[in-house]
Parts: C-alpha cells; sequence; structure tokens
C-alpha cells in the first residue's frame, strides 16, 4: 500500500500527471488524501471562495447601479448646485468639519469663493468637474 495521496496532478508543464507526492493523511471513501487534496477540504475552501465570488459581485452591481441611479438623478443639474448639495451632505454628516466652518465664518476670514478656489489649486482638482 502507497504512503502517498492517491490524487493524480499534473506536472508543471501542464501536460503530463502523475500521483501525488505529499503523505496521505486523511481516509475519505476508502481512498487516502494528503491535506491539500482532502475532499471535505477542497469542497470548503470552493464553497469560500464561491461566496466571497458572489459578495464580491454584488458588490460590484450595487454600487454600479446607485451610481447610475444617481447619475440619471442629477441629469441637467448644474455643477456648481451638485457641489454645493455634497457640500451641505458632509457638513450634515461631520460635525467637526461644522465646526471649523463656523470658526471660520465668525473669523470673517477671506470668502468661501476664494478658499475653494485656492483648495482645488492645492489639491490639483479641476475647476469644471462637470
Amino acid at each position: 500500500m502507497s504512503e502517498r495521496c492517491c490524487k493524480m496532478v499534473f506536472d508543471e508543464s501542464g501536460w503530463h500527471k502523475h500521483q501525488c507526492v505529499r503523505t496521505k493523511t486523511v481516509e475519505r471513501n476508502g481512498e487516502w488524501y494528503c491535506w491539500q487534496h482532502d475532499p471535505e477540504r477542497t469542497a470548503r475552501k470552493e464553497q469560500e471562495r464561491r461566496e466571497a465570488s458572489e459578495a464580491r459581485w454584488k458588490r460590484i452591481t450595487n454600487q454600479t447601479q446607485r451610481t447610475a441611479a444617481e447619475r440619471a438623478a442629477c441629469e441637467g443639474v448644474p455643477t456648481d448646485v451638485l457641489e454645493k448639495v455634497r457640500v451641505a451632505d458632509l457638513l450634515e454628516e461631520n460635525a467637526a468639519l461644522r465646526a471649523l466652518l463656523r470658526e471660520w465664518f465668525i473669523a470673517g476670514a477671506e470668502p468661501l469663493e476664494d478658499l475653494v478656489e485656492r483648495t482645488r489649486a492645492d489639491l490639483n482638482i479641476p475647476t469644471n468637474l462637470g
């Protein structure tokens, strides 16, 4: 009786098959397998890969649908209006940003448009995003 795994595997060329050289470790249905070719392990790993792939595909599909819906909803709306709405959303979500902007306005600093343009220039953001 062989002390090796019963699985037949391809060599590096991909043309020739030979018996796996690993030591047998587990018996399944009267056949001996190594840890790598254990049918239960390989089935579990394949199931995990399939579930991960399905989850990734679902995330991509949802993101694509969300992006398409956002583009359809924003069709024909000027870019400056969209930017103002996004800034309002950011302010609503971020209390620290709200506090900083409140201090900025109270201090009577530079006009907001100048600050936006300077920030765009510093970050190399194009002025026309539409």
